[in-house]
């Protein structure tokens, strides 16, 4: 057998302890330090206050790549040691050009906590988009409406309505930052890059069937799920409270002696306040009554992973899929057996296309719907008030009994009454 001529991928960690030494020996020539967040690193400087990058660290280049990231420096130091953000020349500005200076300026937005790590993560797909299709040396001035015609053709062939509307929103936010940047001297005509209607939309939601829980579906969740995670569903459909804050929610956001859920929102910083049901908090004490000592750093943490590792990653999504997905399996296979052995069809599989922890917020919302208090209920699922809505400014925050009877209205659909039954949505 001949030998292998694979070139071995270089090692993460020996490529930043090279580069850190070919930065200490440089000494005052190189201003420049390794932030090591992204593959190998980047080349990064502090500068009132803000952290700027200059670009990657390159394992395959003799000096790591600093004397490109040590030029662009130099050319914006005026700028950026004037607090201002840094000129780039609208003359022969291209893709790559625009690419570059708006994930710096994001990655500015997530040192100064204005922007998620995983929205920045979002935006580097779009520009790898962009960068594929149009090609990094492509001049900004060339690029026609017709091209965005041809762009939005071959996104559709493989997005679905919802995806196509969303990227679509964020190539048109990277190409305005190029007018709002002086990249381009006048505004990108997009012609018919315009999100898909909202007639399109509608039509594709209701194509993908029903997208909520029943209540006999969630007590076949919490039937089956174990101490952990019964208290993390729980406050799901109780609370409707996403994911990404379950994975990150504090323990002291949760008050069981009187039986309230205080927190933020973390994805828009709106105020959230919610009742917790008896079961609700049966569960949670049940949970802490067993919960391992996790990490210092995450001690704060009302959930944490088997493992000792947080549920929740600042870049990723911050969903749950091999835990719900696991409990959908479970689930479907114990009913299978059941119906195996009395003779009968298999019922449906519970697990449907997209759904995940995310969908008991979606219950939650559609649900308390039925209370009749859109107020309360926005507050609860920690909604921004309508921008155009110069109301919603005066308003103090909805009384305790209103998120309470939202909370009830959901509890009596899901455990159901003698009186009503199950009030399966």
């Amino acid at each position: 057998m001949g030998n292998s001529t694979t070139k071995a991928a270089p090692d993460k960690a020996a490529v930043l302890k090279q580069a850190r030494a070919y930065k200490r020996k440089q000494g005052a020539k190189l201003p420049l330090t390794i932030h090591p967040s992204s593959t190998f690193g980047r080349w990064c400087k502090k500068v009132c206050g803000r952290v700027w990058y200059f670009g990657p660290v390159l394992p395959d280049s003799k000096d790591f790549g600093s004397s490109a990231a040590l030029k662009l420096y130099r050319k914006q130091q005026e700028d950026l040691e004037a607090g201002r953000e840094p000129r780039v020349e609208v003359a022969g500005a291209t893709i790559k050009d625009l690419c570059n200076a708006f994930l710096i300026a994001k990655d500015t937005a997530v040192s100064s906590g204005e922007l998620a790590p995983i929205t920045r993560k979002t935006y580097r797909r779009t520009t790898d988009v962009l960068v594929r299709f149009f090609g990094r040396g492509r001049a900004l001035e060339s690029i026609a409406p017709e091209d965005f015609g041809r762009l939005k053709a071959k996104l559709a062939k493989h997005l679905g309505v919802e995806a196509l509307a969303a990227e679509i929103q964020r190539i048109r936010t990277v190409f305005r930052f190029a007018k709002a940047h002086k990249l381009v001297a006048e505004a990108v005509e997009f012609g018919d890059f315009k999100r898909p209607s909202q007639r399109a939309r509608r039509l594709a939601r209701q194509g993908n069937g029903r997208r909520t829980f029943t209540a006999a579906e969630v007590r076949l969740l919490l039937d089956h799920a174990d101490v952990q995670f019964k208290a993390m569903l729980l406050l799901g459909v109780n609370t409707g409270i996403g994911s990404a804050d379950v994975g990150r929610l504090p323990i002291s956001a949760v008050n069981l002696e009187n039986g309230w859920l205080d927190s933020p929102r973390g994805k828009t910083g709106v105020r959230r306040k919610a009742p917790l049901w008896n079961e609700t908090v049966e569960a949670i004490r049940a949970w802490l009554a067993i919960r391992p000592e996790p990490p210092k750093k995450l001690a704060r943490l009302l959930f944490v992973r088997p493992n000792g590792k947080p549920w929740y990653n600042a870049t990723s999504s911050g969903r749950i899929p091999r835990e719900m997905a696991l409990l959908f399996d479970r689930i479907d296979k114990a009913r299978r057996e059941k119906a195996e052995k009395a003779g009968q069809t298999p019922p449906e599989s519970i697990r449907h296309r997209g759904w995940g922890y995310y969908t008991l917020r979606r219950t939650f919302a559609s649900v308390g719907d039925g209370a009749r208090d859109p107020r309360a209920l926005q507050f609860i699922m920690g909604h921004s008030p309508d921008s155009g809505d110069i109301t919603s400014v005066y308003l103090d925050d909805p009384e305790s009994e209103r998120l309470v009877a939202v909370c009830a209205h959901v509890h009596s659909w899901l455990y159901g009454t003698p009186e009503n039954g199950d009030n399966e949505v």
